[in-house]
């Protein structure tokens, strides 16, 4: 049994694809399953199942954690905890586990992908008032270390965080350090400056996919820093 957890998302991926590129290469059929779909009869058949033609199967769940805290959800952990080890499993989850949710699965192989400490450094220098040389240094450190569409994905995520603060809109849940730092960032702009800096990754996000633009996506973003 494979654990994969993180909020790495696109490195976890990667390494799904390469378990996945592998069993196909040792024959094992591969089953695929969003968690949402999942009820207990169904894993009950999963699990207890085997081959008439005698081919190892490998199940893939996504998303197991991510279901709403439930009657549902506590058995399918409990069941999964207890799988027979002839069984091959991978379970994906997008989002970084506790270490009792981990706990559970002692016997797992678990890896976690995490975001590389450089990418919060740079979203949380974004502001108005930043020098420009500063902050697309970080961001250029940031995108070496990690795939320069993770980083896009992270910055949007971040200014549509700050809109949801300005707003007054932030989730309650978030953890109280990480809603502090927003609010301290989402005070140096304006409304009006982050719906417009918003609607020019937008812009960046049309012109990369439609091959629209001579410019390679951290040239893009090099360009969206100097118009902060």
């Amino acid at each position: 049994m494979y654990l994969l957890h993180g909020d790495q998302q696109s490195a976890s991926r990667q390494k799904l694809t390469q378990l996945i590129e592998e069993a196909k290469v040792n024959k094992l059929e591969i089953n695929r399953i969003e968690a949402e779909t999942l009820s207990l009869g169904l894993l009950e058949n999963l699990l207890g199942r085997t081959s008439l033609f005698g081919i190892e199967e490998l199940i893939i769940i996504e998303g197991l954690h991510s279901l709403p805290i439930s009657k549902l959800r506590k058995n399918l952990i409990e069941n999964l905890s207890k799988l027979n080890q002839n069984k091959s499993l991978i379970l994906w989850e997008k989002k970084a586990l506790s270490k009792t949710q981990l706990n559970k699965f002692a016997g797992a192989k678990i890896q976690e992908f995490k975001i590389k400490k450089i990418m919060f450094d740079w979203l949380d220098a974004i502001e108005p008032k930043a020098q420009p040389n500063k902050v697309i240094g970080l961001f250029h450190q940031a995108s070496a270390q990690e795939d320069v569409n993770f980083c896009f994905l992270m910055l949007a995520r971040q200014i549509r965080l700050l809109i949801q603060t300005k707003e007054n809109k932030v989730p309650l849940a978030g953890h109280p350090f990480t809603l502090s730092k927003l609010r301290r960032q989402a005070q140096k702009f304006t409304l009006k400056k982050l719906l417009e800096l918003h609607q020019k990754l937008l812009a960046i996000d049309l012109r990369q996919k439609t091959s629209a633009s001579g410019l390679d996506l951290v040239e893009e973003l090099d360009l969206w820093h100097l118009e902060l």
